[in-house]
């Protein structure tokens, strides 16, 4: 449920997180390990300790919480360290041009668009004509998202 609300948060918050890494693995990961603190058993740890806060031992929490701080500051610090160093060599820019970014980044980078359109998705779509369901008909999607037209490739016969 928190990576859910996470990734629904992410259209009101400005980061650009297109692979919904941090909504997913990051949201998980920090309730995971504070949830630890609450249903820690002492009968499962060898030991080692008292269990967490359904074992009476709600100080398990604060450690987990300590934990997540240390665990949230080591990733962001060395990632930023790897991201900034990256950044700075030529070639490996964080960031595309402007223009780039609007033709597409699979046109820019493989040199073909990812979305094209076959003709047997043609054929079978112009039998239904407009259609209303949410994912549109194939006339809604000739144009990409800045409303310039797709150009469309055929598709090439694999060579397995």
């Amino acid at each position: 449920m928190a990576c859910n609300l996470a990734l629904s948060l992410k259209h009101y918050l400005p980061y650009d997180d297109a692979l919904d890494v941090f909504a997913v693995h990051g949201v998980g990961g920090i309730v995971g390990n504070i949830l630890t603190g609450v249903f820690a058993q002492k009968a499962y740890s060898g030991g080692t300790i008292e269990g967490g806060w359904l074992d009476g031992h709600w100080m398990q929490v604060v450690h987990q919480l300590v934990d997540t701080a240390a665990g949230l500051s080591w990733s962001f610090i060395v990632t930023f360290i790897i991201l900034f160093i990256m950044n700075k060599i030529p070639g490996l820019s964080l960031r595309v041009d402007l223009d780039v970014e609007r033709a597409g980044l699979d046109e820019a980078e493989l040199g073909f668009s990812c979305y094209q359109y076959h003709e047997d998705v043609k054929s079978s779509s112009t039998s239904l004509g407009k259609s209303n369901n949410a994912f549109g008909s194939v006339e809604d999607h000739k144009n990409n998202r800045f409303g310039n037209p797709v150009q469309v490739y055929p598709m090439e016969q694999s060579r397995l």
